[in-house]
């Protein structure tokens, strides 16, 4: 999910879903480590739901979920929280067309693929401002975090939750392949390529 540029080139596999979801989703897919905060993305959501907030959470990846699993389980709460293991590209495309925002609260990241995979897939992302992320996010896009405090979490799910307007689900598919498309990266190094000749 986190590979090299090129890697980004597979978010044409993503698209927007033609019909809007039931109910509000966030998704998380990761491999799972302790950089990725998968944990604490859980908690938020579980403190979210016992407040009342009627939403779902789909989250997990290639990692050990056991633990993610067995907390889910304790709180009774699998009617509303799916956990799930490796998925497949087209298996995680299905699962973001299910979703309405991708959260990624990691401690360190680059150019993630996921987020233009969220993009290609028209749903919106909350992120911990890290690495190059600032670089290729539209405000209206989602919600960066400038840091891991979990109420900064909270909060920002709450305002997706509530938000009443949206990007149009086209408009960021668009960005996405007008941004992170195998050709337009190739341009870009092509020309920075050139001007280290000069």
């Amino acid at each position: 999910m986190n590979g090299s540029n090129s890697e980004c080139g597979k978010y044409k596999s993503f698209f927007p879903a033609k019909i809007s979801t039931e109910k509000f989703t966030f998704i998380h897919v990761s491999n799972l480590t302790a950089n990725k905060s998968a944990d604490k993305i859980l908690n938020v959501a579980i403190k979210l739901l016992k407040e009342g907030y009627s939403f779902k959470l789909q989250i997990g990846g290639d990692g050990d979920t056991s633990e993610l699993e067995k907390i889910v389980k304790n709180e009774n709460l699998e009617s509303v929280i799916e956990i799930f293991g490796i998925q497949t590209l087209p298996q995680i495309a299905e699962r973001m067309q299910r979703s309405d925002c991708f959260i990624l609260f990691s401690d360190y990241e680059n150019q993630p693929c996921v987020i233009a995979e969220s993009f290609a897939s028209g749903i919106r992302v909350i992120s911990t401002n890290v690495g190059g992320i600032s670089e290729f996010f539209p405000d209206d896009f989602g919600i960066l975090l400038e840091n891991k405090e979990e109420d900064l979490l909270k909060d920002a799910m709450l305002k997706m939750l509530m938000s009443e307007k949206k990007p149009d689900p086209s408009t960021l598919k668009i960005y996405a392949e007008e941004t992170f498309s195998q050709e337009i990266i190739s341009e870009k190094f092509l020309k920075i390529y050139n001007e280290t000749l000069k």
